[in-house]
């Protein structure tokens, strides 16, 4: 191995800098001829990316911002016979790169006598190399490796877009291999594929669900106890199953009913409890005390179609929709027609609504694909098509509580436990909700795990309990689902699928108290498979 020589160190912009070679990267040593045009022709090149990193890492990376863009620039615009000219930059930057580990020369292809020239010479050409005759595409610039190193290679090499090409490439960089330089950013948060055409995921249309729920929170924070604070609880509560939330914010509208606002205000909050006869008295007082006819209606029609009364509020929407056409009024009609059985009426509405969103929160897109893919499960029995609507819910919001049990529920029944597993898991660890733990509790008493298994079974019987407690006709159905599953408990499943039913006459609500009913007689009949 040749001597190595003893780094270099230069103040750069009132930074020491270190590199391994006396090229340390200063721009007046080196500039460029000619300005790059403002503005370029039509049809001008812009900008290029075979390799990852090449240009903002090893192009004038101490440079003032203004020197260091203009030669960034000039690099992207170069046509492929100025390329060359970039060598001195790319190697000037390489030598930066080798001594960030403290040690000179353990850089990809820098202990030779030529140093960095050769892996200068190669980046310069920014062409990605690619074998077509191999089909395993694993390894980020494998054929560059092979080539360069002198040996061969069983890799296509090239640029998957699921390869954290970032990584890879600094880590050659710094220390010659594969890894070992993390930017702490582990993958997109978009999801592509190696293997479906067109490979590159859809461009994002709503906000990142991390950020927007921080924004949630910080505005829930800011409102305090404020009139209007209770909508954004609630929306915590349906998403994220955040039951303490939902009892903060009921507990706040109970008490606030003066004005019309409130009372529209506690209308909605009863209805997130399936309190609706109370929460139409309240629309109704609202509607005495001035409040917008609109407002009204809309909030009228949702608690009817909530109680199975869609067909008395149809006509009312479909004209709403003829006045007013948007998100609102499209996804109302949509809810009616689900109700139903109208589902290709349903789903027809149900994207136009998606079509009127003019926001980026991701909230309301995820939750027209939930009404889709809970209106394909489980009323239609089109479990595929079901199936791609929760899923499209959670490219929005992965954090989708409810979405990620029912698809789990799909998962489980067409084989796929592991995948269903660690989703269930992810909702109990975020929230403890009780359908999820139940599900849980069921597999692992099926597949040996007995013991954890029944654990998990007692916990969601305690949480379903705790939350019946509070609001029974919220959690009735869900509840007499447990019971008359893993809880074990037919009777008390009955009582709470006809309390259910007393409620709300819906197709789902008749169906669960039939369920609950044959339970019983084939318990009695000891015919229960």
């Amino acid at each position: 191995m040749m001597k190595l020589q003893k780094m270099v160190c230069a103040g750069v912009a009132a930074v020491l800098v270190c590199a391994c070679s006396s090229l340390v990267p200063h721009t007046q040593a080196r500039g460029f001829q000619g300005e790059v045009p403002e503005r370029p022709r039509l049809g001008a090149r812009i900008d290029r990316m075979g390799r990852a990193l090449t240009g903002n890492a090893l192009i004038e990376p101490m440079g003032p911002d203004d020197v260091a863009d203009r030669r960034k620039e000039a690099y992207n615009r170069a046509a492929q016979a100025d390329w060359p000219q970039f060598v001195p930059d790319l190697q000037a930057g390489l030598a930066l790169y080798d001594g960030l580990d403290g040690q000179c020369g353990n850089q990809w292809l820098a202990a030779t006598p030529a140093r960095y020239a050769t892996l200068a010479r190669v980046l310069a050409d920014d062409r990605i190399w690619i074998d077509s005759d191999v089909a395993t595409c694993a390894e980020y610039l494998a054929v560059e490796r092979a080539e360069l190193e002198g040996g061969p290679h069983n890799d296509c090499g090239g640029r998957r877009p699921t390869d954290d090409v970032i990584d890879v490439f600094r880590s050659r960089l710094v220390n010659g291999s594969t890894a070992g330089v993390d930017d702490g950013v582990p993958y997109d948060d978009r999801v592509h594929s190696a293997t479906d055409f067109p490979f590159l995921a859809a461009p994002a249309v709503t906000t990142s669900s991390v950020i927007a729920i921080e924004n949630l929170d910080r505005q829930i924070a800011q409102r305090g106890d404020e009139p209007g604070v209770e909508e954004l609880l609630l929306a915590r509560a349906r998403f994220f199953a955040d039951y303490e939330a939902l009892d903060r914010a009921s507990s706040m509208a109970e008490g606030r009913f003066r004005t019309a606002g409130d009372l529209l205000r506690r209308a909605r909050a009863r209805s997130a409890v399936h309190r609706f006869g109370d929460a139409l008295a309240d629309v109704e007082a609202a509607e005495r005390a001035g409040s917008n006819a609109e407002e009204v209606a809309a909030l009228r029609a949702s608690i009817l179609v909530a109680m199975g009364r869609a067909a008395e509020v149809l006509p009312q929407l479909e004209e709403r929709v003829a006045r007013h056409p948007g998100f609102a009024t499209r996804s109302a009609l949509a809810g009616a027609y689900a109700a139903l059985n109208r589902f290709e009426e349903a789903d027809r509405a149900y994207v136009a609504a998606l079509g009127d969103l003019d926001t980026t929160l991701p909230f309301p897109h995820a939750w027209i694909h939930f009404a889709r893919a809970l209106m394909w499960t489980e009323r239609a029995g089109e479990a595929v098509r079901g199936e791609a609507s929760y899923r499209q819910a959670l490219a929005h919001l992965p954090e989708f509580a409810t979405a990620n049990i029912h698809l789990a529920e799909l998962e489980m029944a067409r084989g796929d436990a592991t995948s269903a597993l660690a989703r269930l898991e992810r909702v109990v660890a975020a929230s403890g909700e009780p359908e999820a733990l139940g599900l849980l509790g069921a597999w692992h008493v099926r597949t040996g795990e007995a013991e954890r298994g029944r654990r998990e079974i007692a916990r969601a019987r305690q949480r379903f309990e705790a939350l019946l407690a509070r609001h029974p006709l919220a959690f009735a159905d869900h509840a007499a689902e447990f019971y008359l599953g893993p809880g074990a408990d037919a009777g008390r499943g009955l009582k709470l699928a006809q309390l259910n039913l007393s409620n709300r006459e819906t197709d789902r609500a008749r169906a669960l108290v039939s369920q609950a009913q044959r339970r019983l007689k084939c318990i009695a009949d000891n015919s229960c498979k």
